[in-house]
């Protein structure tokens, strides 16, 4: 079994695009969430396309930005085979969780920074210098799980997943 996984990583200053999930507590990835066609022909079980979104608003009565980050599955863009099992998802369900430890640490920096009159610019460089960082835990995670085929190391990441979202529990 071959799963894929698409890692993007924006800042963006807009709106959260309508075929995205946001990440939320106690709302799993379900088979219905990858909306893409799914490519049969080949070796992959699916594609997940994860984001995050940050939004950066300065209030005209304020001299502070208010600063958000959203970790955001892409519907349109993910895909799974009819031929996945719904114990095959777990992989995309822990990278998704991964953007979202990710994210709030990010909210937990602008938390941080919302008096510093430059935290725009602190934030741009601190979620610049995330991405790669992001992006190799994403890698560690296919690699040291075979793309999801080792369960016992994939429930390994899972539950390490699962404590850094409560530690950063305050920020979700």
């Amino acid at each position: 079994m071959v799963l894929g996984i698409a890692i993007a990583a924006t800042a963006q200053d807009s709106q959260i695009p309508n075929d995205t999930l946001v990440w939320r507590v106690n709302r799993p990835l379900v088979f219905d969430d990858f909306s893409g066609e799914p490519i049969e022909s080949s070796n992959l079980m699916g594609e997940a396309f994860c984001l995050i979104l940050t939004t950066f608003e300065r209030p005209t009565d304020s001299m502070y930005t208010d600063i958000s980050a959203y970790a955001v599955f892409d519907r349109t863009n993910s895909w799974m085979s009819r031929r996945t099992r719904p114990d095959e998802m777990l992989l995309f369900q822990v990278t998704f969780d991964v953007f979202e430890v990710y994210a709030r640490k990010l909210r937990k920096l602008a938390q941080e920074i919302h008096t510093d009159p430059y935290s725009q610019m602190i934030f741009q460089k601190a979620y610049s210098s995330s991405l790669p960082q992001l992006t190799h835990e994403c890698n560690e995670l296919k690699r040291e799980t075979r793309m999801g085929a080792d369960k016992v190391k994939l429930q390994e990441w899972d539950e390490k997943v699962k404590k850094e979202l409560k530690e950063l529990d305050a920020y979700k």
